[in-house]
């Protein structure tokens, strides 16, 4: 029975993730080319073919895609993006020991203290140590 409940913590992690990086390439190909953005239904519908997402006729899902709408345009990759970043960092610490007063000490110095005054991959290369 546990080892069903560990299976099921990643449950549907492969669609999210396939869905999250269609949104992504749907909303650089509208940045890239904003003549698109009027046959959005098509652009939307050819990515999920592509990508065999699927897609329910006549839903007009592009128009619950607000993040092209709100100003947020080309930066939906962001989300994938922190995902690698945080697997990083996350690895980075269980290599080091979760409970170590340095590492955690070197997060806070490296990455959070530093907030947006330097490059990110500057910050994330000199945590990592790489």
């Amino acid at each position: 029975m546990f080892v069903s409940i560990k299976a099921s913590r990643a449950f549907m992690d492969s669609y999210t993730m396939l869905r999250t990086f269609t949104l992504s390439k749907i909303d650089m190909d509208i940045y890239m080319n904003p003549k698109k953005a009027d046959k959005m239904d098509k652009v939307y519908a050819d990515n999920h073919k592509k990508y065999l997402l699927p897609v329910v006729k006549g839903s007009l899902q592009p128009a619950a895609f607000t993040h092209i709408a709100s100003g947020y345009s080309a930066g939906y990759y962001g989300y994938m993006w922190s995902l690698e970043l945080a697997k990083k960092i996350f690895k980075h610490i269980q290599k080091e020991g979760s409970t170590s007063a340095r590492v955690g000490k070197d997060l806070r110095k490296e990455i959070l203290e530093r907030g947006d005054t330097e490059d990110p991959n500057v910050l994330m290369k000199k945590f990592l140590k790489k």
